[in-house]
Order: C-alpha cells, then structure tokens, then sequence
C-alpha cells in the first residue's frame, strides 16, 4: 500500500462499479472509499516512520481514530503543497 495513491484507490471503486452484475460489481460508497483512503494514509506514515504497519494492539475504535489522523495529515500535506506552489 504504500506506494498507491488516494486516486487509485478512487480508481479501483469507479473500477468495480463498472462491472456487470454477474462480474462481481461492487459498491464501496463514499465512507468506505473514505476509510480505505484514509487506510492507505495510515499505512504511508507509518512506512515514513520505517517500520511495519501492524493491528497488533489496536481495536476497531483506536483503528478508526488512527485511521482518522492519517486522514488529517494528508488533508494538511496536500494543503501545505498547494499552498506552497
């Protein structure tokens, strides 16, 4: 994961969308690209870190709260780049 991109994961759901019904169509829907982009966040800061992203001790509810950190420093990253351009 940790060489994707929010866009290919927004890819990846228009991807399945796409498909036939008989084909395995799926829906992911908005929450759910949300958490799997800020997944993909979580898992990239924890490789800027240099170690291996890991659920060990980590519930649904302090998963989702790091999840939703990931989420806000990408938002700032992506604010701070434009800002600076």
């Amino acid at each position: 994961m940790t060489d994707l991109t929010a866009t290919d994961i927004t890819e990846l759901q228009e991807l399945y969308a796409k498909r036939a019904q008989n084909a395995g169509r799926m829906y992911f829907g908005l929450q759910h690209t949300k958490q799997v982009k800020a997944m993909l966040h979580w898992v990239q800061d924890i490789a800027r870190l240099s170690k291996v992203p890991t659920l060990e001790g980590l519930n649904q509810e302090s998963f989702k709260a790091a999840i939703l950190v990931a989420a806000q420093r990408a938002d700032i990253r992506k604010k701070e780049a434009k800002d600076a351009s």
